[in-house]
């Protein structure tokens, strides 16, 4: 099924991080001249690990009833592939064009860069830490696909991660190995694992209103509470925020995708389109809107035009443009590369099966 409620979600945390980025380009771009423009800080972290939740929520809904056969581990890593690089390899080289003769540009860095895994903590796309941790996940989440050993292997990872971050089993490993136990026991994983709890749970429990509802509601309360420790969104907060996140965000997904199975949140008609053009923005709005503010601070500028306009017609300008380019990006590039890339990856593969339902979603 099609969960427009989510999709909807998805992008306003897409929007949210390009308002805190926007925000920030206000108030520290040099070209600018603006300075501290009003007194609140915009909060760019919700988004994030909403993001994180909502990827472990989604991987469970699609593949929870595979974990430890295997049968379609191949096709998992293929249709990821289509989601995440086609693009990024875009905005990447974008990027290179722009930092082309840097020290740092170099074929070690490039292809650090464009694989995503986790050997590197640096990336010349500053959002593209947060793409580097998805891919982490789902290579994990790949093992625990695997036939006979992948049960195994989300229980290591489960304990192995809270015995890691809360336990004090944590320890210094050197080099490059150090960089990938870093991602692997990253506290942001507990957010992936909490969506998959939360995921698992949605496939097995009626989506009744009064009890979605109630949990619903759990969840805000428990993301409130926390964010109110953490000055509402502009700070990450200690480790051990990540699991009150992941309970608080998890209980916000399932609730309301709880009550939209109910009919209790029907997205028909222009609510439902809506609901379903933000969620295919919301990637491309995340990957590019740096870029696309970082462009017209500089044009702005140079053309005389921002000490005119002010800081908050500036600010207006950056997210109608993010929006804008996000959308164009998503319709005229992400949504076709996608679609062609999984119907060759459907014509290549031994299993060409439908996908279920909720992959699409």
């Amino acid at each position: 099924m099609k969960l427009r409620g989510l999709e909807l979600l998805r992008g306003l945390a897409a929007l949210s991080v390009a308002i805190a980025h926007s925000d920030s380009s206000i108030g520290n771009n040099p070209a600018l001249h603006f300075g501290r423009w009003h007194p609140y800080e915009m909060p760019g972290t919700p988004g994030v690990e909403f993001f994180f939740v909502l990827s472990g929520f989604v991987m469970a809904l699609m593949h929870a009833g595979e974990i430890g056969r295997g049968a379609r581990v191949g096709r998992f890593l293929w249709r990821r592939v289509c989601r995440i690089y086609p693009l990024y390899w875009i905005m990447l080289a974008l990027m290179v064009r722009q930092f082309w003769g840097a020290p740092a540009v170099n074929a070690g860095s490039l292809l650090g860069w464009a694989s995503l895994l986790p050997i590197r903590t640096d990336n010349l796309i500053v959002v593209a830490w947060t793409l580097r941790q998805e891919v982490t996940y789902y290579l994990l989440f790949a093992l625990c696909l695997l036939p006979v050993v992948g049960w195994a292997v989300l229980a290591t990872w489960v304990v192995g991660l809270l015995l890691w971050l809360f336990a004090g089993w944590a320890v210094f490993v050197p080099g490059v190995t150090g960089i990938v136990v870093s991602h692997v026991m990253s506290p942001f994983n507990v957010e992936f694992l909490a969506g998959l709890s939360a995921g698992a749970l949605f496939r097995r429990i009626p989506g009744q209103r009064g009890p979605a509802a109630c949990i619903l509601a759990a969840g805000l309360i428990i993301v409130a509470w926390r964010m109110s420790q953490d000055g509402w969104g502009a700070e990450y907060g200690p480790d051990s925020a990540r699991l009150v996140y992941g309970l608080g965000y998890g209980g916000v997904i399932l609730g309301l995708a709880m009550l939209e199975r109910s009919g209790a949140l029907p997205f028909r008609g222009r609510a439902g389109r809506i609901a379903a053009a933000a969620g295919v923005v919301s990637y491309p709005l995340y990957l590019s809107h740096l870029l696309t503010i970082d462009w017209m601070a500089k044009h702005l500028a140079a053309a005389g035009l921002a000490g005119r306009l002010g800081a908050d017609a500036c600010f207006a300008l950056f997210l109608i443009a993010s929006v804008l380019v996000g959308a164009a990006l998503a319709y005229g590039l992400d949504r076709p590369i996608q679609a062609g890339l999984r119907q060759l990856g459907m014509r290549f593969s031994a299993d060409s099966r439908p996908a279920p339902a909720a992959e699409a979603s």
